[in-house]
């Protein structure tokens, strides 16, 4: 299900996202932030977080950045992609 759901939000950004008007409040996108969502959190998680999102997208909404995953647990999350390899010492 999930690579359906990211499949779906690639498609809107590469067909329809370039020709609507950039009114983003927020960064990242809600393109973007719902993929990161997805990603992290699966399927119906991540869309609660980014319907929650677009709600939130209206006149008198300050906007501003508001990551899907914190910057801190995204680190978390992905670093050990990068260190945890079989047979290596990351500390050195």
């Amino acid at each position: 299900m999930r690579p359906i759901a990211l499949g779906l939000i690639k498609a809107y950004k590469v067909t329809l996202s370039p020709y609507m008007p950039g009114q983003c409040r927020f960064s990242p996108s809600c393109s973007t932030y719902a993929a990161e969502a997805i990603e992290a959190y699966g399927v119906v998680r991540g869309t609660a977080m980014t319907a929650s999102r677009l709600v939130r997208c209206r006149p008198g909404v300050e906007g501003g950045y508001d990551p899907a995953v914190p910057d801190e647990e995204f680190e978390a999350v992905h670093m050990h992609e990068v260190h945890d390899v079989p047979g290596e010492n990351p500390a050195g």
